[in-house]
């Protein structure tokens, strides 16, 4: 067994003089001058090359209930560790098939059991996990009531801001910067609206509600408003299931790892509200066109699937740099192609424009 697996509280007679390094951040007792070789750049090589795996990992992840409101399935870097977690499963399988002796240390104990599979590794019994799920489970249920409350709040705001809006025109969804100003400036669109007088400013759901009714005039408010109160109750309860069954082959502890994370947070529920307002505010307004910062989000996909239902252009612009290691703009997890993809991506350099053809995304989609 070339892979010694051990958590942090079993190196009782494990040699201190052997090469070793930690996952997920474990600490252990063990000397830097042990540590695995160029362990930084070995675990980059392989975050990157999990890619595509990742991909269509999510694309079957995003079929599962509420999977279409998690971050996981995105293959989304910068929200979820899943990318990382499958990279250090890659690495230690690479370590577990040479003949060298290392140790593996790991406290987390969905991945713990997840490395404990590869063949080589030699674990013990695997740290408790009713704990953490306990822990996540109750933040979850506190995080989507905040929520819930928030929402609430909003609604009471915004609840006669939709009246204001006639239906047909051109669109922007922006999120609430402190940079953007009442005149129509906006920290992402700068002086469009004012440049071009007929555009209506609707602020994303998730952002400071205090900053959105600052901001608010007559062709600016947020998507809050067309939210239905009966709608929120659910929330509390809205939730990521996965059919075990189904993905027990495949990383199933990496997988139920990042839904008990995604559950014990409020990204699940927002996503679903920002949802339904945009999917409510699209088919009472029905604008021309809908402009907005793309980063292939699930409240994302969810607007494009109900504005090509309403025959309504949409628009996207790169939101931010697309970095080799930022997964989530490739189309391959989208688990119904290219439907849920905007009509047109605006790239914001050839460097960007190119990358994304390289990860799938056709030419006529695309342009700089």
């Amino acid at each position: 067994m070339p892979v010694i697996l051990r958590s942090s509280k079993q190196l009782g007679s494990i040699d201190k003089k052997m090469k070793w390094y930690g996952v997920t951040g474990t600490v252990g007792t063990l000397e830097n001058k042990y540590l695995f070789s160029d362990i930084g750049r070995q675990i980059e090589t392989y975050f990157t090359n999990i890619r595509e795996e990742w991909w269509d990992f999510g694309k079957k992840l995003s079929r599962t209930k509420h999977g279409n409101f998690a971050h996981t399935p995105t293959a989304a870097s910068y929200n979820v560790d899943f990318g990382l977690m499958l990279a250090w499963c890659k690495l230690t399988q690479h370590v577990a098939s040479k003949e060298e002796l290392v140790l593996v240390l790991c406290d987390d104990p969905w991945v713990y059991r997840q490395l404990g599979q590869i063949s080589g590794v030699n674990s013990l019994r695997p740290p408790s996990l009713w704990t953490k799920r306990a822990i996540y489970f109750f933040r979850g249920y506190f995080s989507r009531a905040k929520l819930v409350l928030k929402f609430l709040t909003a609604l009471i705001l915004f609840r006669t801001s939709k009246t204001d809006f006639e239906p047909g025109k051109t669109s922007i969804i922006a999120y609430t910067h402190p940079d953007s100003k009442r005149d129509g400036f906006d920290a992402y669109f700068g002086s469009l609206i004012s440049e071009l007088g007929s555009i209506n400013r609707f602020f994303h759901t998730d952002g400071s509600l205090k900053l959105a009714k600052y901001l608010s005039n007559d062709s600016t408010t947020s998507l809050h408003a067309w939210g239905s109160v009966r709608y929120l109750i659910p929330l509390l309860f809205r939730r990521w299931k996965i059919n075990k069954e189904n993905i027990k082959e495949e990383y199933r502890w990496l997988a139920e790892r990042s839904v008990c994370i995604e559950n014990g947070g409020g990204a699940i529920a927002s996503n679903a509200w920002q949802s339904h307002c945009q999917e409510r505010w699209a088919r009472a307004t029905k604008p021309k066109i809908i402009l907005w910062p793309w980063e292939n989000h699930p409240w994302e996909r969810e607007l494009v699937r109900v504005a090509k239902t309403l025959d309504v252009k949409t628009l996207g612009y790169q939101h931010a740099v697309i970095g080799p290691q930022q997964f989530n703009p490739g189309p391959r997890s989208n688990p119904d192609g290219f439907n849920s993809i905007p009509e047109k991506i605006i790239c914001s350099g050839p460097a960007y424009y190119s990358q994304l053809l390289d990860w799938g995304m056709p030419l006529d989609m695309l342009v700089i």
